[in-house]
This record gives C-alpha cells, sequence and structure tokens, in this order.
C-alpha cells in the first residue's frame, strides 16, 4: 500500500472465501526470523521449553511457548500451550480434536487469532454490572474488574447502563458530525489524505463492501476518518425521517433513472414513547412508499434494527428493486438466525446478471437474544430469547451445512472473519472458549478437501467424512469425550437398534426427514429423524414471543398473506383493506403493551394471542401464561420476562380427564370471549341437541344446521345461549390445550435428553429408571406412566415434526 505501509498478513476471508478456492498442494510459509544476536542463549531457551521445563505454573500444565524459528507456526498451534487450564487430550483412545493441521480459517496468524479468542472469553466470562445491584454486589464487582485489570471496561459498562442507548451502526458519524476543523488541516497520515480523494475512497470502499464489520471498524477508527467517509453514506432515521425528503429523491426523475452512488443506511435513531408499535408500522408504510415509487435509485442498502421486517418483507424488497446490488441486514427483530435458508432462496431467485457473483451479494447478522438486563434471569442464548431445548451450537452449525451449497453459488460469505454471520457465531455459547473456531475450522477443511478429491475413490471421500465428523463432535462437545454410546437407561425408552451403536456411531450420517439434508449423526438428537436446526426453527415459531414479536409478525402476515400473489411493493400498497387490518394489529400491539408496562395482567386475565394464530401455537402460549404467570409490571419493548418451555413437565392422568382444567382460568376465558368463527362451528354442531330447543319456533324454522347459514344477531345476542356455549367452548379449548400438551411434551423430553452426547451420564439422572429385573413393579408402574405421556410420541412417524 502506498506511504510504506508494511503489508499485512492474511486473514480467513483472504485464504478461504465462500468458495474456498486454494491451489492444489497449498501450504502455508513458513513465518522466517531475522538473525538476532545471542542466538545460543534463545537456543538453549527453546530447548528448555521444547523438554517442557515450567516455572511457577500448576503441577502437570505444559508452559506457554512460542513457536520457534525456522518452523511451520501451524504445526506448534496447540491450545494448551498458549493457555494452561485448556484441556489437552489425555490419549488417542478418546475423541478428541485434531490440532496437528494446517488452519485454514485462520489466515497466516493463527496464534495471534487464537489468543484474541481466549481475551475476547475472558472478557465475556466477566459479570455485567445491572440496575439492580446491591452496593454489597457493586463493591465485589468492582473488585473482580480491577483484579482482572479490566476497570476502563467497567467504567464503559456502567456508563451504558446508566445511560441506557439503543446501539446505532456508523455511531462515530455523529460525533464527526460536530468536528469542524478541515481534514486537511490536521496532523493526519498518508492513508486518511488519500481517502479524502473520492473515487480512491469509492474504490477502497466497494472493495469492503458488503462487510459490514469492515467497514464499521474502519469508521470507527478515529473521528477523522468517520468524517472523511460520511459523504459516501445517506443515512434515515427510520423513526422519524420522511424519506421522500431525500436529496437525491427530489433532484432525479427515476423514470429510468440511474442509482444512487452513496450506500443508504437506514437505522432507528429515535424512540417514540408513546405508540412506539403503530409509529414504527406506518414509518414501515411510508419506506415501502418511497421504494415502490423510486425502485431504480436503491444500489446498496444497510438496514439495522428495522421493526416490521422479516423474511416476506425482504423478498418483497428483492422482487421491487430491480438496481439493487448489495444489502446488509443487522440486528432485525424478526430476522432470527433462522431465516438465512428463506434469505438465500430469496436471492437465488432473484439473480443479477450485472453483479460479480451474478447474484445480490448479503451480508446478514441476525437478530441477537441477549436476555434481560436485570430481574428474573434463566441466561442468555442468542438465537432465542427463551431458554431452549434445542442444543444451540449443534442446531446453528447443522444449518450452515444445510445452506453451505446455496451461500457458495450466491457468493455469501458464511464464516470468514469479513462476515457478519461468522460475528453472530462467535456469541453463541458453547463447551469451550474454541468451539466456534474448531467447528469452522472442520467445516472448511472439510470442503476444501472434497474439493481436492474430486474424482477420488469411495474410500477418501468416505475418510474425508468421518475425520469431519469426528472433529465436528470433539468441537461441539469438547476434547476427551471417550467412546460414545447410549446409555443403557436411555436405550430402553427408544427401542430402536439404530441407536445401540458404539465406537464408530458419531461418523455415520443420517438425512433429516423434515430438511433432507445430509448431515453428521452429531447433528441430530438421539431420535434421528429431525436435526437439530430443523428442532430449533420449530422452538422459535412456536414459543418465541418476546418484544411482542408475534404481534408484530401477526401484522404482517394480514397485510401480506400470501407473497406470491403480490408482484411487487406498489401493488402491496394498494390494496387499503388489508393495510387497514394491518394497521389495527400494529395498534392492538400498542395496547397489550401499555397494559402490561402498567401491571394489569395476571393469573386471572392473561395477555390474548393475535387472532391468526393457529390452534397449536394458541394453545402454547396459553401454556407459557400459565406457567409463567406475569406479576407487576413488564416491558415487552426491552424484551418481557424469560421463560422455560412450559412443557417440560408431564401432565399426570387426573389432570388429562379434569374437564375443567386447563391453563387458562375461567375469569381470565369469560372476560375475554367473544363470538367468533369458532364458536359458529360449535353452534352448528350442537344445534339439534341443545340449542334448537333454546330459540323460538319462528327462528329455527329459518335456521338449517346443514346448510351452515349466517347466525343471526338475534342468536348472538341472546344471554342463555351464550352463556351455554362460552361453557362449552371453554372446556373444548381446555381439552385442546391438554392434547398440545401430550402432544408436545414429548418432543421437549426427546430433546431435553439429547442436550448432551450419549456417553455421558443421562440427563433423567434426576429420575433414574428402575430396573426391569431387580425392581420389576416400580419399571411396570414407570413404563405405564411414560407410555401415557409419549402415547402420541410412539404414534409419531419418521419425520413428523
Amino acid at each position: 500500500m502506498a506511504g510504506g505501509g508494511k503489508k499485512k498478513g492474511g486473514t480467513a476471508s483472504n485464504l478461504v472465501t465462500a468458495k474456498l478456492e486454494l491451489p492444489d498442494g497449498y501450504v502455508p510459509p513458513p513465518k522466517q526470523d531475522p538473525p538476532k544476536k545471542n542466538n545460543r542463549k534463545r537456543n538453549n531457551a527453546g530447548k528448555k521449553a521444547d523438554s517442557g521445563v515450567a516455572t511457577a505454573l500448576p503441577p502437570g500444565a505444559a508452559a506457554p511457548v512460542d513457536p520457534l524459528p525456522n518452523q511451520d507456526p501451524y504445526a506448534r498451534l496447540l491450545p494448551w500451550r498458549l493457555r494452561v487450564d485448556y484441556p489437552k487430550p489425555i490419549a488417542e483412545s478418546v475423541c478428541s480434536f485434531h490440532y496437528d493441521r494446517t488452519w485454514l480459517s485462520l489466515g497466516s496468524h493463527p496464534e495471534k487469532e487464537m489468543r484474541k479468542a481466549f481475551a475476547k472469553y475472558e472478557t465475556s466470562q466477566l459479570r455485567q454490572p445491572t440496575p439492580d445491584m446491591t452496593s454489597e454486589e457493586a463493591q465485589a464487582l468492582h473488585k473482580l474488574y480491577w483484579d482482572a485489570g479490566k476497570g476502563k471496561l467497567l467504567k464503559a459498562r456502567l456508563a451504558l447502563m446508566n445511560k441506557p442507548v439503543s446501539p446505532k451502526i456508523f455511531g462515530t458519524f455523529t460525533l464527526a458530525e460536530t468536528s469542524s476543523t478541515p481534514i486537511l488541516n490536521q496532523d493526519v497520515v498518508l492513508f486518511e489524505k488519500l481517502l479524502v480523494l473520492p473515487e480512491l475512497r469509492k474504490m477502497i470502499l466497494r472493495l469492503l463492501q458488503p462487510s459490514i464489520c469492515d467497514i464499521t471498524a474502519l469508521v470507527s477508527t478515529c473521528k477523522r476518518m468517520a468524517l472523511v467517509l460520511k459523504d459516501d453514506f445517506d443515512i434515515w432515521d427510520f423513526r422519524a425521517d420522511d424519506f421522500s425528503k431525500d436529496e437525491f429523491i427530489k433532484s432525479q426523475d427515476h423514470h429510468g433513472g440511474g442509482a444512487r452512488s452513496n450506500t443508504l443506511v437506514i437505522v432507528p435513531r429515535s424512540e417514540n414513547n408513546e405508540t412506539p408499535y403503530m409509529t414504527d408500522f406506518q414509518q414501515m408504510v411510508k419506506l415501502c412508499g418511497v421504494m415502490s415509487t423510486t425502485p431504480s435509485s436503491f444500489r446498496s442498502i444497510v438496514l439495522d434494527q428495522i421493526p416490521f421486517f422479516n423474511a416476506t418483507m425482504f423478498a418483497l424488497m428483492v422482487k421491487s428493486l430491480p438496481s439493487l446490488e448489495e444489502v446488509v441486514i443487522t440486528r432485525c427483530l424478526l430476522l432470527d438466525v433462522c431465516r438465512l435458508p428463506n434469505m438465500l432462496r430469496t436471492i437465488q431467485n432473484n439473480p443479477r446478471p450485472g453483479s460479480s457473483t451474478g447474484y445480490i451479494h448479503l451480508d446478514f447478522y441476525p437478530y441477537c437474544f441477549r436476555g434481560p438486563s436485570s430481574g428474573p434471569r434463566v441466561g442468555s442464548f442468542a438465537v432465542t430469547w427463551h431458554e431452549p431445548t434445542f442444543d444451540t451450537p449443534r442446531a446453528v452449525f447443522a444449518m450452515i451445512l444445510r445452506v453451505w451449497e446455496l451461500a457458495k453459488t450466491v457468493g455469501m460469505d458464511l464464516l470468514g472473519n469479513r462476515s457478519a454471520f461468522w460475528r453472530f457465531v462467535r456469541q453463541l455459547p458453547g463447551v469451550d472458549v474454541l468451539w466456534a473456531l474448531k467447528a469452522r475450522e472442520a467445516v472448511m477443511t472439510y470442503d476444501h478437501e472434497l474439493e481436492q478429491h474430486k474424482g477420488a475413490g469411495q474410500g477418501v471421500i468416505q475418510r474425508t467424512k468421518d475425520r469431519f465428523a469426528h472433529d465436528l463432535m470433539a468441537a461441539m462437545n469438547g476434547d476427551n469425550h471417550g467412546t460414545p454410546r447410549i446409555p443403557p437407561n436411555m436405550a430402553r425408552y427408544m427401542g430402536d437398534a439404530k441407536t445401540r451403536f458404539a465406537g464408530a456411531y458419531w461418523t455415520h450420517w443420517d438425512v433429516c426427514g423434515v430438511c433432507e439434508t445430509s448431515l453428521p449423526r452429531c447433528l441430530f438428537p438421539m431420535r434421528l429423524d429431525c436435526c437439530w436446526a430443523c428442532k430449533m426453527g420449530k422452538f422459535i415459531t412456536d414459543m418465541e414471543d418476546s418484544h411482542l414479536r408475534l404481534w408484530q409478525l401477526a401484522a404482517i402476515s394480514t397485510w401480506i398473506p400470501n407473497l406470491g400473489n403480490v408482484a411487487d411493493l406498489s401493488e402491496l400498497l394498494t390494496d387499503e383493506e388489508r393495510l387497514a387490518k394491518a394497521a389495527k394489529m400494529a395498534r392492538y400491539t400498542d395496547a397489550i403493551w401499555s397494559m402490561a408496562r402498567k401491571g394489569l395482567f395476571n393469573e386471572k386475565l392473561m395477555p390474548m394471542p393475535p387472532p391468526c394464530l393457529d390452534e397449536w401455537r394458541d394453545g402454547l402460549h396459553r401454556w407459557r401464561m400459565f406457567r409463567n404467570p406475569l406479576k407487576g409490571p413488564v416491558d415487552y419493548r426491552q424484551g418481557g420476562p424469560q421463560m422455560r418451555h412450559p412443557c417440560l413437565r408431564s401432565m399426570e392422568v387426573p389432570l388429562y380427564e379434569e374437564l375443567e382444567f386447563g391453563p387458562e382460568s375461567k375469569e381470565s376465558f369469560n372476560r375475554r370471549w367473544v363470538w367468533s368463527s369458532r364458536t359458529d362451528r360449535l353452534f352448528w354442531d350442537g344445534y339439534y341437541g341443545v340449542y334448537s330447543k333454546m330459540l323460538p319456533r319462528e327462528l329455527t324454522a329459518r335456521l338449517d344446521a346443514n346448510f351452515r347459514g349466517p347466525i343471526p344477531a338475534q342468536v348472538k345476542k341472546d344471554p342463555a345461549i351464550c352463556r351455554s356455549i362460552r361453557h362449552e367452548e371453554r372446556l373444548k379449548q381446555n381439552k385442546d390445550d391438554k392434547n398440545v400438551y401430550r402432544y408436545c411434551h414429548a418432543r421437549v423430553e426427546d430433546c431435553v435428553w439429547s442436550r448432551t452426547t450419549p456417553g455421558y451420564l443421562p440427563l433423567n439422572l434426576d429420575k433414574p429408571v428402575p430396573d426391569p429385573v431387580l425392581n420389576k413393579e416400580a419399571y411396570k408402574k414407570e413404563w405405564e406412566d411414560w407410555h401415557f405421556r409419549n402415547e402420541m410420541y410412539n404414534q409419531c412417524r419418521w419425520g413428523d415434526w
């Protein structure tokens, strides 16, 4: 680079792109140290380090030693040599990660990358300060940070806690706006002076795009750099701006005109505290209107924290904007990690012949659920607000393998250092500090070796697959996990011979019955018909209701019931009837948010679910509120309460047979009951047996249960009929909800038992399974109870999840 700067080594994105195009036989060059004086002393020190002599270390701990000169840095990349408390593989007979390898994903400085991972882990393990801390807890936290040498980090976290603000993308632009000193009059480095040249600056930004991580890092280096780059970005405040007054839109005729050269950043910079959801929905309608009137003006867009923006809206935006080449999506609530496959298929179905890859460039950072900052917490799990019943690392990497080939086709970088998606993966909780690095390395090495071995025999391919499955299992579960097998007590429950394999069990590959992807067995629960990624998708669809997410999705689905019937955004805005219904959903969302914030919900009045939910998710919503009733004020703008799955515990037979028992109390049901389409069905089903006798003869002469026409208003206002049918509808809801519970409990139990690798102690140790030989009566009773709890589980077909 000009200016005499030293050329830096490549990163994971330089060595391994999404296509992993490496030359045959590629070996990273060994690092050559320049000659130094006192070589004899240095060599003697190296020999001592090699001999394993260590001082001031715990007994049996290996000393951290840097790679010796004139030696391949990859060959000595052993984590336990960099950090003495990292577990070292104890023997070759147990399953551990293959560390003796060329680390393709860590670039030319693998040791530096691994040390950075250890440093980040140490920082993440420090407890976050919370507003509800006591003075004793605050003093202890202060001592903890200063003892760890992280006093400045504590000051920054306390400042953020005392003045909470939503992180803004390119936030340094706001700081740069206050600077009035011309850039050329400051004492700046040559690189900053070069960026003042518009042509060169745009060329550099084009090389960095669409990596939002690289661009943000460049902008955040200093205020002067932000001031230089500010002119290349147009920023819209999603909640405050009138998008139609944008200078570029007013100055151009876009009926066949060109696209803006700057990158457009759309981000909410303000907050509406009165009617936030209705305001956000109205702004989304305005944004769609601007996009529909000037579709060819949008070339490169950054969408950050946009509400009411889901995969359906993304697909409609891609279909409507013909000039769109680059899209960056970060931290949008309705775009969780499970939306990635749908977004990639949308890009594949809408190619861009003028692009370098033939498709839209996508950089995607899914919404990261970090959990509440104070109050009762069950944890922070990134992929969901609530405590998951699935294995998060396995689920995410199962999804990555599902879309790997599709991502390479459209040119999306999933696991490179420049990828925002990789930054998200690094946030996930795992078995140890290096689990994500090892899993990424296993995937990239496997893909590279498959490219190298094209046309090779089946034996070579099988050995490659076995080695990959072995490394992936070790990355997900940690080293030294022995010879995995299904424990006998678990195997009795399964009743399937294929689950009793030992030894090479985890090197087998199976096809998921839902997504039809061939995956290593470590990415499946004990029941091998559904992978962890599909389990995760089902959980998020059924359970994720934080931030009133279900109501936002209900508004979008009311506005766009079928994406195939909408050609573009302009056609969407012409349907005023559906738009009015969607706006009504947004107003309902504000009403529920306001009532929860005032503490009006309790056991006798639970929050009503959106009316467009199916009966399955409707029932699960009531069970969530039954197991975790709201007590006191709750702010859903901050996420709401965290919950465990309501169907973890089994339901006893007497409760199931009790007609009056259900998740919603009688008082709550009666207060919210209105005559609905479900009431219509119950009325006609019981018309001849009950309700025809309660109506006058002149009215029954005009009604026919076989025809099931409109029910007269006189019937719906009859007090006796309303009381009777309301009671019947409540009993019917109780029965349906209990069937949902039984059906869901079996799947939750399967997930919970599968959360650890078989080979460890079973997770049902709190209720051990009686031995069928030594304790026949207890085993028989346990079997009968289990058979009742899991009757639908046994009848479930493989893949029916």
